[in-house]
């Protein structure tokens, strides 16, 4: 079989090599099936790492178009090789095309064939801006004549529109495919990549992606048992099950690397293993050359330390061989697992732990690496990977005590009491192997992974939120009591437009961990259902949940966005209506008066704070009396970079009246130092003026309520640090760290 290049096989060849992936190529055999007067409808973008097998189903599609009745009268099918190597612009790519569609074409419609050699031969004499549209009107002249729509089956997507189209000529192909039936495209790419990711750009949400998944352990078995049909000694052998498994490990669901490893279980475990591997490798190094080739340096150092160590390593551990920063380190694997370079193998307290996806790249870089030649390294993993460490420990004591000599070749027994030996001076190692090796054998990976999340969060990325509502009503049974399964679950609700569903999940996230981006979540849904102050009040609790997003903002961007341009579509008199009405009011007293305060209403909050305060301390939840107070905080941040102080002289009142009513001195110290300290933030980045501040500092240093010098004296560091005062005040080392803090949090 020729585990590179697909398109050497026969159609029944890759059929009959062809596993786990049939439902798919049905599903598109059925999108194609059109009936009479019916467009195409849907360009598709197959996802999967190098070696999932995306060239072997776009080659067993176009045959199986070519060979089907009523496909191959409505469909020219157009198999690009996998690198499209003279191609460098979207006039190339159009040509190769045309080129490819005279080959297809071939003998059956020879006046086609000839008129459109004749045209093509007119695109040299174009000029270079002319030639695509002349390229595309080519197309549509094919389809026209021939009554076929042109199926362009085009592998490595990623590099012709992520590399090789410009951004204008993304947007002429995008809008051909639009306005134009002639051309439907199935492509492949190794990830969901920029092109199509980025909302900017023109192919963004453009393509339905399918993401193909590593096989399964019963694919595996199958194409093994294909695979070994000539070699009988090879199918019962007492060791054929245990050799599976392993090739499950060390393949990790990639069908190229199950070609690779056939021949191993078709070896007994001898010197010619090695020779076999060896072999192997030498094959597979143009094949990791590809797939590491374009890795950043860093990524590609933490790619061969977890080749050179254990199988499963931390970021911390990482870092440390690496003499890295940790955190650097975690950005780096999360990108990696994002890539499908690794993935999450297991988990020890708070710490996840990671393998190489492509675990036979570790025995390719122990046994070719110059520093680090281990050519029985790899052996004795295999071996523990085979028949795990407690069988190897008895075959090793019955090789010691001379059971079994002559059934077992001489290497084999060496082979077997260094596994042994080396399994009980690692046992750490061992033990980490064997996790691993019992995860990439588990069929139930949901349960013993903590990458659930990620795989849900794979799946939304794709937009296939059945299927991730499906996954998380599995993992909440798993895992009950984590609010980002409802999170996820309530947003795949919320992008189906079932918002009242999703407002539930939220609620539900929200009682397990309040956190700011559900309270958003949930206020966008009430927006879209136009119930806009329920919508305010909960993007209100996101600033509450989140007091450092009221000084992260760029020029007061996401207030505007999320409460200021909602706060439009409310009407002033709806909500001192109903804070006058004696009763059938929608809220309580003090959510009303917020509503006011958001307004601008400030003689009826002024007249009715007290009232309300202490009111609310028998009629109303102590968390609408709390939203309020954040509510009066909110307003006086976003009033600071004005220039016109009247509203914080409103304000401010309000904020002192709030204070005196905390019951407790401490409480109300801690509040306004709370206050300052986010006051002074906002002067370092240049959002509030110096004029508000002072006005501010000087109505609170007046108003009976804790005010301590400290307050004034940090400030005169911060606005005058040149002065004597500020000097003068800086050699207090408490002062002094206080002010070094927050020039160090900006």
């Amino acid at each position: 079989m020729y585990a590179y290049n697909p398109r050497k096989l026969t159609h029944a060849q890759l059929k009959d090599y062809f596993v786990g992936r049939w439902g798919l190529v049905n599903d598109i055999k059925s999108e194609l099936d059109l009936a009479p007067g019916q467009s195409p409808r849907q360009h598709w973008m197959l996802i999967g790492p190098r070696g999932m097998g995306k060239s072997h189903l776009l080659t067993l599609l176009y045959h199986e178009i070519k060979a089907d009745p009523r496909l191959k009268d409505l469909w020219l099918p157009i198999l690009f090789p996998e690198e499209l190597m003279s191609v460098y612009n979207i006039a190339d790519f159009l040509e190769r095309t045309l080129k490819e569609i005279v080959s297809e074409l071939g003998s059956t419609h020879p006046e086609v064939v000839g008129e459109l050699q004749g045209r093509i031969g007119k695109i040299k004499a174009l000029k270079a801006n002319e030639r695509a549209n002349y390229g595309f009107s080519l197309l549509t002249w094919v389809h026209g004549k021939t009554g076929r729509f042109v199926l362009l089956l085009t592998e490595n997507l990623q590099q012709l529109l992520g590399k090789k189209f410009s951004a204008i000529e993304q947007k002429q192909l995008r809008a051909y495919l639009q306005t134009s039936d002639a051309v439907l495209i199935i492509g492949s790419a190794t990830t969901i990549f920029k092109e199509i990711r980025d909302h900017a750009l023109p192919f963004y949400d453009f393509f339905y992606s399918s993401t193909l998944k590593e096989l399964t352990h019963e694919d595996i078995r199958l194409l093994v048992n294909k695979l070994l049909e000539d070699c009988d000694d090879a199918k019962n052998s007492p060791d054929l099950d245990a050799k599976l498994r392993t090739i499950c490990s060390l393949a990790g669901g990639n069908p190229r690397m199950v070609v690779f490893l056939a021949d191993i279980i078709k070896a007994d475990v001898t010197q010619d293993v090695l020779d076999i591997m060896d072999r192997l490798l030498d094959e597979l190094t143009p094949y990791f050359n590809t797939i590491f080739g374009d890795l950043p340096e860093n990524m590609l150092k933490i790619i061969n330390v977890m080749a050179a160590h254990e199988p499963a390593l931390s970021p911390s551990t990482i870092a440390k061989h690496l003499e890295m920063d940790e955190a650097t380190v975690r950005n780096y694997m999360k990108t990696l697992k994002d890539n499908g370079y690794v993935r999450i193998a297991l988990k020890k307290g708070t710490s996840h732990y990671y393998c190489l996806n492509e675990y036979m790249y570790r025995i390719w870089f122990q046994m070719r690496d110059s520093g680090h030649r281990e050519e029985m390294r790899w052996l004795i993993e295999f071996l523990l990977m085979l028949y795990g460490t407690s069988a190897v420990s008895d075959k090793a004591r019955r090789f010691r005590e001379g059971e079994m000599g002559d059934v077992y070749s001489l290497f084999y027994r060496r082979l077997v009491i260094a596994t042994d030996d080396f399994a009980k001076r690692n046992r750490d190692y061992c033990n980490s192997l064997e996790l691993l090796t019992k995860l990439l054998n588990s069929g139930e990976d949901e349960k013993e992974m903590p990458e659930s999340i990620d795989v849900i969060y794979e799946h939304i990325k794709l937009e296939r939120y059945y299927e991730s509502i499906v996954m998380c009503d599995k993992a909440i049974e798993i895992s009950p009591n984590d609010y980002r399964i409802y999170v996820f679950w309530g947003y795949c609700l919320g992008m189906l437009k079932r918002y009242d569903e999703a407002i539930s999940m939220y609620k539900k996230a929200i009682e397990i961990s309040p956190n700011a981006i559900v309270y958003g979540l949930w206020g966008d849904c009430l927006t879209t259902l136009e119930k806009y102050d329920e919508a305010i009040l909960a993007y209100l609790k996101l600033f509450q949940t989140n007091k450092e997003l009221l000084l992260a903002q760029n020029d007061n961007d996401l207030y505007s966005t999320m409460i200021h341009s909602t706060l439009t579509l409310l009407t002033p008199g709806d909500y001192i209506q109903q804070f006058y009405a004696k009763k059938g009011a929608k809220h309580s007293r003090p959510t009303l008066l917020t509503f006011l305060l958001l307004l601008e209403k400030y003689d009826i909050v002024e007249e009715h704070l007290s009232e309300i305060i202490t009111q609310a301390k028998t009629t109303a939840p102590s968390e609408d009396i709390a939203l309020l107070f954040s509510a009066i905080k909110l307003s006086i941040y976003l009033n600071l970079p004005k220039e016109n102080t009247d509203n914080i002289s409103r304000l401010l009142p309000l904020y002192t009246t709030y204070i005196k009513s905390l019951s407790s001195h401490n409480k109300q110290e801690q509040e306004i130092k709370g206050l300052a300290i986010g006051i002074y933030k906002l002067y370092l980045i240049n959002k509030a003026n110096a004029n508000a501040i002072d006005k501010t500092l000087n109505h609170l240093k007046t108003s009976d309520v804790p005010f301590g010098d400290a307050i004034l004296k940090i400030w005169t560091c911060i606005s005058d640090p040149e002065s004597h005062d500020a000097k003068l005040y800086l050699t207090d080392k408490a002062l002094s760290e206080v002010v070094k803090q927050l020039h160090a949090s900006i």
